[in-house]
């Protein structure tokens, strides 16, 4: 497969943004089907807000095309689904228009440094948006 790849980018590509819209299609039905079914976070048991929650929500307001909404569920899930856009333009760009920028661009944004950033973000956004709810809680202990 990965030789086919490497033999046809163009075909791969062509293939991949074939597949973009039936899988964008499916994608809106699953997460409509979720919200059917409940709360999927497991993360609310424990009453602590992980870094992701409201994503489904964010998602389902993205391919709804209520952008404003979907940064205001989660604005790091907004982030990673801009950054999927932008890689798939990029991929569009360097492989079909043969523009050697949108290959140098794919690698800075698929760096270490870039996956470091990533993480560093994801572990400070999941600490500072539970905080509040933290410290809610500590004052409603204290006896004043």
């Amino acid at each position: 497969m990965i030789r086919w790849i490497k033999k046809h980018p163009v075909s791969a590509v062509l293939l991949m943004d074939a597949l973009l819209l039936p899988g964008i299609w499916i994608m809106r039905q699953a997460v409509t089907l979720m919200f059917r079914q409940g709360d999927p976070c497991p993360w609310t048991l424990f009453g602590v807000r992980c870094a992701t929650c409201g994503g489904t929500h964010c998602v389902q307001s993205f391919l709804y095309g209520r952008f404003l909404e979907a940064f205001r569920w989660n604005p790091l899930v907004f982030c990673w689904i801009l950054f999927a856009v932008a890689t798939v333009l990029l991929l569009n760009i360097w492989v079909l228009l043969h523009q050697h920028w949108g290959g140098k661009a794919l690698k800075v944004m698929y760096s270490m440094e870039a996956f470091f950033v990533a993480v560093g973000s994801y572990l400070h956004f999941a600490f500072w948006r539970n905080v509040p709810m933290l410290l809610e809680r500590i004052l409603e202990r204290l006896p004043l």
